[in-house]
């Protein structure tokens, strides 16, 4: 990987937050993390401009699902592809969280195969660039 991407990690969980992020930083990514509220969400994206997003869905202030619908009204998330990591893992929820603009769902214990081959598989690739 040439270029460093950079990916903003949303959960309300600093344990959840934190092991993402040592399972992605040697990787080369740039990490940003946050405890999120939608406010602060759409503004760290803004100033960050990351190039993919990892959301937790059950969050106590606002779930993933809310956060995701209103991000998509101030970010183009077809620019910014986000990916809901979480512990439910029905159908329904999947399926939910491709109605509210989600890219992929992975679930949570997180695989760590499954969640580099998702995250390289929405990242810009060189040419495109």
């Amino acid at each position: 990987m040439d270029r460093k991407y950079k990916i903003l990690v949303v959960d309300d969980d600093p344990d959840a937050l934190l092991l993402l992020e040592k399972m992605l930083t040697p990787c080369g990514y740039d990490v940003i993390t946050i405890i999120s509220t939608n406010k602060r969400l759409v503004k760290t994206a803004r100033e960050e401009q990351p190039d993919l997003i990892l959301m937790d869905i059950m969050m106590p202030m606002e779930d993933g699902y809310t956060v995701l619908t209103a991000l998509k009204k101030e970010i183009d998330v077809n620019k910014i592809p986000v990916i809901m990591v979480s512990a439910l893992s029905s159908q329904e929820n999947k399926e939910y969280a491709k109605l509210c603009g989600a890219s992929a769902y992975i679930t949570k214990p997180v695989d760590r195969a499954t969640l580099y081959s998702t995250i390289e598989s929405f990242l810009p690739k060189e040419e495109e660039e």
